[in-house]
């Protein structure tokens, strides 16, 4: 699975990751307190969602690719 894009709103502790698109090698490069980490976080929730936790106040937008061409929205 490649993740083409990710959006994450999270209400309760009023945070949000706008969309943000990843190609092939995606580096996380920025100063201090730009959202470097909160982008890790919602991949993390992302993952802790799919695995059946629930995570109240969480919004989100996934794209991504399976097997070669087909893609999905989550």
């Amino acid at each position: 699975m490649k993740i083409i894009s990710l959006t994450l709103r999270n209400r309760l502790e009023e945070w949000e990751v706008k969309k943000i698109e990843f190609s092939l090698i995606t580096l996380l490069v920025g100063a201090s307190g730009v959202g470097k980490t909160q982008i890790l976080e919602a991949l993390q929730i992302i993952r802790k969602i799919a695995s059946g936790k629930n995570f109240p106040g969480i919004s989100w937008e996934l794209y991504f690719q399976m097997r070669k061409a087909i893609e999905l929205e989550w």
